[in-house]
């Protein structure tokens, strides 16, 4: 086994429209961008990618749920029946992008760590091209467990299958937690109308401009400073993201966002 495997949810196959699947693979154009070996992703969903994977890239299926941590859940199962297992595991949205170096940083320092941290979250709006940084008072999604961490059962259910921002944080008090520079951060996280902060599943296949309002309004867009400015890696695969979106959902565009909201 690998020593660190990133676990991805895939999002299911009726809620994927154009925007998403674009997202999805810069995710995985940034992946194959790291500078280490040692790492293998484990996709899960009920619906498998429409594209042929690199051979770092594996899927797993599981059943449908309504539960957004079961998959999650799940490949914690898988692993746990492995002969061996991972050192580290690192949760990834299927739309996040990875910086280059997450998982050579990852590596450098096994063994220092129970968890490693991000001390900002980066955010990139691809309806915009603005980006921002921010503070999280919880443990960000992305965050590097120790896998004996991750696999521990609280309350029936692994610890990496917990709400982050809740569970994670109580659970580390004490142990040993590595923060990452702000300028380092261990990927930037795509905010769309195609994000899961949109709960309604027609928004992911229909993009409207009341869909645009909608997603304008959610708190993830509507708290803190946007800046125009490049972000720290992979810009070219953000711009590109940004330019789809120009060129497939351009007549829906708002006035600019401003620069606090």
């Amino acid at each position: 086994m690998e020593d660190l495997v990133i676990i991805t949810r895939l999002m299911q196959l009726e809620r994927r429209g154009p925007l998403r699947q674009f997202l999805f693979e810069r995710y995985l154009e940034a992946l194959l961008q790291q500078k280490s070996e040692g790492w293998r992703v484990l996709l899960v969903g009920p619906d498998p990618p429409s594209q042929p994977l690199p051979h770092q890239i594996s899927y797993l299926q599981c059943r449908r749920s309504t539960d957004v941590d079961f998959g999650t859940a799940a490949a914690c199962s898988y692993l746990a029946d492995q002969t061996s297992h991972p050192r580290y595991v690192l949760p990834l949205d299927d739309d996040d992008i990875i910086a280059p170096d997450t998982v050579s940083r990852a590596l450098e320092a096994k063994g220092k760590y129970d968890a490693l941290v991000d001390s900002v979250h980066v955010y990139y709006d691809v309806t915009t091209g603005l980006m921002r940084y921010l503070r999280p008072p919880f443990f960000p999604n992305s965050t590097v467990h120790n896998y004996r961490h991750a696999a521990r059962l609280i309350n029936g259910r692994p610890l990496l299958a917990h709400p982050h921002h809740l569970e994670w944080r109580k659970y580390y008090e004490g142990r040993r937690v590595m923060r990452l520079e702000p300028s380092s951060p261990t990927h930037i996280r795509v905010l769309s109308p195609a994000s899961e902060t949109m709960k309604s599943p027609e928004v992911f296949t229909s993009i409207t401009r009341n869909v645009l309002r909608a997603y304008r309004k959610t708190p993830l867009v509507r708290r803190g400073m946007w800046l125009q400015t490049c972000p720290p890696f992979n810009c070219e695969l953000l711009r590109s993201s940004h330019e789809f979106w120009l060129k497939e959902y351009g007549h829906l565009s708002l006035p600019p966002l401003p620069a606090r909201l």
